[in-house]
């Protein structure tokens, strides 16, 4: 499993935005920034497990998207095989 076609970059952005949003509103209501990003990465494993299967290939999968956003490479089909 995994993507097989780029996801919309629009639909990207938007859930980003809304992604933001939130942060911004567990920030209002106390969370610390620590908390929200290590909830965020939580999240994203969560999300990659419904798209990839299993608990241990969606943690590869984050692994691999961070690794191509820290060498500077769009998130692509490509870069997250």
């Amino acid at each position: 499993m995994g993507i097989e076609a780029a996801p919309p970059a629009d639909q990207v952005e938007l859930c980003r935005r809304f992604n933001r949003k939130a942060a911004d509103k567990y920030a209002e209501q106390g969370a610390d920034p620590a908390a929200i990003a290590v909830a965020a990465v939580y999240s994203a494993v969560d999300v990659a497990n419904a798209l990839v299967g299993h608990p241990a290939a969606a943690i590869a999968w984050v692994h691999s998207a961070l690794e191509a956003l820290e060498a500077g490479l769009p998130l692509t089909v490509e870069t997250l095989q």
